[in-house]
């Protein structure tokens, strides 16, 4: 897939995300930001970073499956709703798949809700490259901006949470970057 082609992509399939849910449009833009700026942390090489920023702008395209009552319900969902919310991850994978995306980018976005103890939607420990950085992105985003269920997080509950999960629900070397990126204590420890 050239550039070209991937920018055209991305845009028709963020378009088509953006109709079905605004919430969730303005969240995968947000992401995008946070997973560049880790990114940038971690001194990626630029077609890296450009993949990422793909793959985090995409990484909730499969939340188009997903009956809007569902995304924005409030309260606790039942065990079937919590069943369609986990099978975004490998829908958004299957959309990109069948847009002719680079593996890397699906794979990515397959498993951006992995953890390095394995806790994740499939149980993964080794996510696909870029999966746990956009993991952390995705974490800060609804920390810092909530959710129907819940309320956004101060700055210092948001660095305390992050520092608590590195190496377990997050990816270290990506909440060592995030922390750089977005706090200055942490930057002078």
């Amino acid at each position: 897939m050239t550039n070209d082609i991937m920018v055209r992509e991305t845009a028709k399939l963020l378009s088509w995300l953006r109709a079905w849910d605004e919430q969730t449009y303005q969240h995968s833009l947000r992401t995008a930001g946070y997973a560049f700026q880790i990114a940038s942390q971690m001194h990626m090489a630029w077609q890296d970073r450009r993949d990422l920023l793909v793959a985090a702008t995409l990484h909730d395209i499969g939340k188009r499956t997903i009956p809007q009552r569902v995304l924005r319900k409030s309260g606790k969902l039942t065990d079937e709703e919590y069943r369609l919310i986990r099978e975004h991850a490998e829908a958004g994978s299957r959309i990109l798949r069948a847009h002719g995306f680079p593996e890397r980018i699906c794979d990515a976005v397959r498993d951006h809700h992995e953890q390095p103890d394995g806790n994740g939607y499939r149980g993964c420990a080794q996510p696909a490259r870029y999966a746990d950085i956009i993991r952390v992105a995705d974490c800060l985003d609804v920390m810092f901006s909530g959710r129907s269920y819940q309320k956004p997080k101060t700055r210092e509950q948001v660095e305390e949470d992050l520092k608590k999960n590195a190496g377990k629900s997050m990816a270290k070397p990506a909440v060592d970057a995030a922390l750089r990126a977005y706090f200055i204590s942490a930057a002078r420890a």
